[in-house]
């Protein structure tokens, strides 16, 4: 669920995740090698010191889908490629600009 302020994941299990769309930092998607028969797309969201991972096929995701592939520079290839992937890979599709990468 989301609207112009917040995105709010409600996971299966544990408690909801709130972004305000001014925290978000990062979206990116994992790829698994367990499909097809079980979901293996997920969308990951950053931000605000929290992330979340949200399935492809999670309920309004298709509208989530296009407000994120409003943000600036999104990198809709990225996404494609993501989605013909069969492994186990992860692939940013969008970074807030001006961020500083966090050295392990």
């Amino acid at each position: 669920m989301f609207d112009e302020s917040k995105i709010i994941h409600s996971p299966l299990k544990g408690e909801d995740i709130e972004f305000h769309w001014a925290d978000l930092s990062e979206v990116s998607i994992e790829t698994t090698d367990q499909g097809p028969f079980v979901d293996d797309v997920f969308w990951v969201l950053a931000g605000g010191g929290r992330f979340c991972r949200i399935s492809s096929n999670a309920e309004g995701m298709e509208e989530l889908l296009e407000k994120l592939g409003e943000l600036p520079e999104f990198d809709h290839q990225m996404a494609i490629v993501a989605m013909s992937v069969a492994t186990n890979a992860r692939f940013e599709c969008w970074k807030k600009q001006g961020l500083v990468p966090v050295e392990a």
